[in-house]
């Protein structure tokens, strides 16, 4: 049986999914993946679960598109020259495959019925997108992929298709063969429970028998285009894009069928398959005989590790969400504030006078430069004027201050000055929601990217607001932030890890360890110009902090940062590099900006963990 390495999102609410196209294609902000997916090509489409796969993934149907009303809508409806259907995985096909082995079955036998569940939910989809597209019965603003379907092309179609799938379809119409696909949906579910109770006793012979068991989804298919384009000759060569959406929540052997389908000789097809980033069984598409990437099909990868590569989409995502709640357009840092973290009003103008010493950052050189003496010796061993850092000539301010400034945020907001330590031996801080994380570039980072998050914490944002006011406190950005991270972080607790030791609590185990890890390097420890903030999981760590670490991957807790040429889709996270996601980032109290990496055993020795699962003796004070 497959580990299954899906997790909740912390917006299940806003999930596209429970969503219909006209509603997805509401409130859509095209990112820049989606210009790349809508071209004529196979794609797989990788990201953790509330990446915005779904939305993606819909809008390629011609409900969405229809329904579109963005600037750029028509341009992008001329580029899509196919339907698009869409697939939800069926989270049942999972777990009915499971029941069915424990209760008797063996796994080839479970699987056909399995199989039948996922072949007939797929032809389903497709007779329900060309039912759609009949514009007798659809009424559609544009009219992209309409086409006239006449009562006699009706019956063909169902004539044809009833017969070579072996239903028994009363009215002869499209409407009547997806009602007898939805029958046989539910017929084999009866099939399969009557088995369960029936016992081995005559099972082969009731199987073999049973022909809706034998039908192979991408053969029918085909028959499905060739009956379109029969009854209707208009639609000759046409091609059609089948839309599977979460297919890591879908049994191995699907996926497996599914990957290879990319390399489909039907020139009809077009395959767009969403995935979790991480599983084992992606070793599937290592295999010689598989789609090649670049080749067979075009990777897009959702996951952003560098924030400055989302913050395009996330401007245009919060100008969208303004205009919906009837908010006049305008700059997002004139309603949410500048942030900490960004550096372009501090690096513009004549001598960089966002740090001389009466500016905010300035002050707070200044502030460190005299509680901290580790921060005093590096900026003296430079010989630089703490007083004078905005005369500082450019190549100097690069290489020694102007990088510094995330990390001088955070360890003056954190760090107690170093008097105070060596009276009360505390060396950090009260901990609190500090505004440090507020800001638009802030709260854009901490998205990652992810349309799910932003619509949630912006959209609690904008109904808490006085309309006089027409901006959001950094005190109220830090308090959703806040909230943010307790939901996201109770949601990782309910991540099965029944590979871990008994004496961890889950995900969080591990994903603490590293971040009071990076915590001690920013705050703790002697200050350092390039802490580590980053790991790389190597040979050492055993099973079950590979098993939590995919788990995490998967649940977008943290973020895979990929040499450039590198692939999106893991079977293996050796040697791979990553970092914990920014959402995480004011429960750590660690600085929102990309550090260098280190092994993970490096981290878990040093703090409380060691590679066998016990627990040692840390340095737990503050926490």
């Amino acid at each position: 049986m497959s580990i299954n390495y899906s997790a909740p999102s912390p917006f299940e609410s806003f999930n596209a999914r429970a969503l219909s196209a006209p509603l997805v294609a509401r409130t859509f902000v095209p990112p820049g993946h989606f210009s790349r997916l809508v071209q004529r090509r196979h794609h797989l489409l990788i990201g953790p679960r509330g990446s915005g796969k779904t939305t993606l993934l819909k809008m390629l149907q011609p409900a969405a598109l229809n329904a579109w009303n963005h600037i750029d809508a028509e341009d992008y409806r001329a580029k899509v020259d196919y339907t698009g259907v869409f697939i939800p995985t069926d989270i049942s096909w999972q777990s009915q495959l499971t029941s069915l082995t424990e209760g008797g079955l063996t796994s080839a036998e479970a699987l056909l019925i399995v199989r039948a569940s996922f072949t007939t939910s797929v032809l389903l989809a497709c007779v329900t997108s060309l039912s759609y597209r009949n514009n007798r019965k659809t009424t559609s603003k544009t009219g992209f992929r309409q086409i006239e379907i006449s009562k006699i092309s009706e019956s063909d179609i169902s004539d044809m298709l009833g017969g070579s799938w072996h239903l028994e379809v009363d009215i002869p119409s499209l409407t009547g063969l997806q009602f007898a696909l939805r029958n046989r949906l539910s017929q084999l579910n009866s099939f399969a429970n009557r088995e369960l109770v029936l016992g081995i006793t005559g099972r082969t012979e009731r199987l073999s028998s049973a022909q809706s068991l034998h039908l192979s989804f991408l053969p029918c298919v085909s028959l499905f285009l060739d009956a379109v384009e029969i009854a209707i000759p208009e639609t000759s060569g046409q091609r059609w894009a089948l839309l599977f959406d979460e297919l890591e929540l879908a049994p191995g052997s699907v996926r497996e069928e599914l990957f290879r389908a990319l390399r489909s000789v039907d020139e009809r097809l077009l395959f767009k398959l969403s995935i979790s980033p991480y599983s084992r069984e992606h070793t599937v598409l290592s295999d010689p005989s598989s789609a090649m990437p670049g080749h067979d099909h075009d990777e897009i990868n959702l996951t952003y590790a560098n924030p400055n590569d989302s913050k395009d989409f996330c401007d245009a995502l919060f100008g969208q969400m303004l205009g919906i709640d009837g908010w006049e357009m305008t700059d997002a840092d004139r309603i949410l504030g500048e942030s900490e973290f960004a550096r372009e009003h501090a690096d513009s103008g004549d001598g960089f006078r966002a740090y001389g010493p009466k500016s905010r950052v300035g002050m707070q050189f200044r502030k460190l430069y005299d509680s901290d003496q580790s921060f005093q010796k590096y900026i003296d061993d430079r010989d630089i004027d703490i007083e004078r850092l905005h005369e500082l000539p450019s190549e100097i301010m690069d290489k020694n201050v102007r990088k510094l400034r995330s990390l001088v945020a955070v360890r003056t907001t954190f760090r107690t000055p170093d008097s105070v330590h060596e009276n009360t031996r505390r060396r950090v801080r009260g901990r609190r929601a500090p505004a440090l994380y507020a800001g638009s570039r802030a709260l854009f980072a901490m998205s990652e990217g992810n349309p799910r998050w932003l619509i949630g914490v912006v959209s609690q944002l904008l109904i808490q607001v006085d309309e006089k006011d027409r901006r959001v406190p950094a005190s109220l950005q830090s308090h959703e932030i806040q909230q943010v991270s307790d939901r996201f972080r109770a949601l990782l607790k309910t991540i099965p890890t029944p590979m871990s030791p008994k004496s961890f609590r889950g995900v969080l185990s591990i994903l603490d360890e590293i971040g009071l890890f990076v915590f001690d390097q920013v705050v703790r420890d002697s200050f350092t110009p390039d802490p580590v903030g980053s790991f790389i999981v190597d040979s050492k760590a055993p099973d079950w902090i590979i098993d939590i670490i995919g788990k995490s991957l998967n649940a977008g807790a943290i973020v895979y940062v990929p040499d450039s040429d590198a692939s999106p889709m893991l079977s293996s996270l050796r040697g791979k590099r990553f970092r914990i996601s920014y959402v995480l980032s004011p429960y750590y109290e660690i600085p929102i900006l990309q550090m260098r990496a280190i092994s993970l055993s490096t981290i878990l020795k040093r703090r409380s963990v060691t590679l066998e699962g016990q627990m040692e003796l840390g340095d737990t004070n503050d926490f």
